[in-house]
């Protein structure tokens, strides 16, 4: 009896030795993730209020039920008020683009500069009582002259990690918009789309408007989140 007694406290023994050791090397070597990265994209339109492309392309984020940004052109938000009141209500995120989309914002003089960005936003705030704080400079052209003036004034500078060349009305069918994105999909992406073309008028922006549905419900379907750039970090926020 005594030695059944005996070896039932040694198999105890033994059983509970298993078990820490079990434990301590789960402690040491973490579990595989189960959990999936988030995948987050943030739809951005460039160089409007640009009149019934830009009012298509919120009619289309209305029925999506999802939220872009638009990087606003200051000569066009004057002549689209109303648009860009629209935008705002609609709680779309709205940032300057300069007043009328310089070639080549590095090369002008500070007060140049200022003066692009100022008018904008006195052409915001007029329309809409928001002085925005994100920039965008037009093709994507910055320097750390410029970066140094926006970052006096306040504003978060917004670049991009996707481009698909949309405002290359006939470069771009809207196929080729929607495969040039799909085929580069990343965790965090910022798109680059223009419901305007800069201080063109009347260019159109068919293949943008087509294009849009298929994309976003390509996206949904891939299981990516919709948001704001003010939402997102990574390199592409400066």
């Amino acid at each position: 009896m005594h030695n059944r007694k005996s070896q039932l406290l040694i198999i105890s023994l033994v059983l509970f030795a298993g078990m820490l050791f079990a434990v301590s090397i789960s402690a040491r070597e973490p579990m595989a993730s189960t959990t999936p990265s988030l995948k987050e994209v943030a739809l951005t339109f460039d160089d409007g209020p640009y009149g019934t492309s830009t009012q298509a392309v919120l009619d289309i984020l209305q029925k999506e039920d999802i939220h872009a940004t638009f990087f606003l052109i200051g000569r066009n938000v004057e002549k689209y008020s109303s648009l860009t009141k629209e935008e705002v209500n609609d709680g779309e995120l709205i940032g300057n683009h300069t007043y009328d989309h310089p070639k080549n914002l590095p090369l002008m003089t500070l007060a140049h500069i200022r003066s692009e960005i100022s008018k904008t936003d006195t052409a915001i705030s007029s329309s809409t009582g928001i002085h925005t704080k994100f920039f965008r400079p037009p093709y994507g052209r910055i320097t750390n002259r410029v970066r140094g003036e926006l970052h006096k004034e306040g504003y978060t500078i917004v670049m991009w990690n996707t481009d698909p060349r949309d405002w290359d009305y006939k470069g771009a069918p809207s196929d080729a918009i929607v495969n040039r994105i799909l085929s580069h999909l990343k965790d965090r992406m910022v798109i680059d789309l223009h419901d305007g073309r800069d201080t063109h008028v009347g260019y159109p922006r068919d293949n943008l408007i087509k294009a849009l549905p298929i994309l976003i419900d390509k996206l949904k379907a891939d299981g990516y989140t919709f948001v704001t750039v003010d939402k997102l970090k990574g390199n592409f926020i400066q």
